[in-house]
């Protein structure tokens, strides 16, 4: 029955998702436009605000007048073969989602006196992205928000690469979470993730969820995190499934305290020999290494 119960959460997880997506970002081809960077005068905010509802803004060189702001339906795809770089050296976040889908493809974010991108109360599907270099977070998904993120990079961020927060959702699968200073991912605040075939590389943790928040975690190597590669405290939930992640040379492996609730039921996670610190007030069902 357990099981059961399991899995229908995160089928129902991966429904809510889903059922975010506006079809309208990827369909409608009407009013497209492209801008050069490098070309003087050329402003990425003008044409974003310029851009019809469900359109794509096609752009190349580096956009340094950021913050950018998307407030309609849109795609933002780079081009040309230096790709696009976007920064905000006179304001707080790079890019800014309020209320609306953004579909991002093959765009660098550098910076950010806050975060690389935010989500407020919007939706983003992320493909072969980079995000570095931020004072906070990477990404901030808060107010609700959902996320579908793959093929990307995080790294070199002040806080989070991702941070998943205030009742928000998240699909990650083929991400690179890198030398973060305090955690690859943070789910915190009543959120959830599923989390599928990621790398976690030298952060300082790896994965933490947190507060009321729950994480399916399958098929991730999760290594080199100098402190701890996943930890589960506050309440928060980690249901681990087949395909089982791989964790090498973590401070510790896993770390369960202040009420954590770890579902290791399917199996144990690679290899055999790993750590597992917990306290008495953690619950763990069945074996995690």
């Amino acid at each position: 029955m357990k099981t059961a119960i399991r899995h229908t959460s995160a089928f129902a997880l991966v429904a809510l998702l889903l059922s975010q997506g506006n079809p309208k970002v990827f369909a409608q081809s009407e009013g497209n436009s492209t801008v050069n960077c490098d070309a003087g005068g050329a402003n990425l905010q003008t044409k974003l605000n310029n851009a019809s509802s469900g359109a794509t803004v096609w752009v190349t060189g580096t956009c340094s007048q950021g913050p950018y702001t998307i407030s309609k339906d849109i795609s933002l795809v780079a081009f040309g073969p230096n790709g696009a770089t976007l920064s905000a050296p006179n304001g707080r976040h790079v890019l800014i989602v309020q209320g609306a889908t953004l579909r991002l493809e093959e765009v660098q974010i550098n910076g950010g006196a806050g975060a690389g991108i935010l989500v407020h109360g919007g939706t983003l599907f992320a493909n072969r992205i980079v995000v570095q270099g931020a004072e906070e977070e990477g990404v901030r998904l808060g107010v609700h928000s959902h996320g579908t993120i793959t093929n990307s990079t995080f790294r070199n961020n002040r806080f989070h690469g991702i941070e998943t927060t205030e009742s928000s959702a998240a699909f990650l699968q083929g991400n690179t979470f890198e030398a973060n200073a305090v955690t690859g991912l943070d789910v915190n605040r009543s959120s959830s993730a599923i989390v599928d075939t990621n790398t976690f590389l030298d952060n300082a943790i790896g994965v933490a969820v947190e507060s009321n928040a729950s994480i399916l975690l399958l098929h991730n190597t999760v290594s080199g995190n100098s402190s701890v590669g996943v930890i589960v405290r506050q309440n928060g939930f980690l249901d681990t499934v087949d395909p089982a992640n791989a964790f090498t040379s973590n401070g510790i492996d896993v770390r369960c305290v202040e009420r954590g609730m770890i579902d290791a039921s399917d199996g144990p996670q690679q290899p055999g020999g790993g750590t597992v610190d917990a306290d008495a007030s953690c619950l763990i069902i069945g074996t995690v290494f």
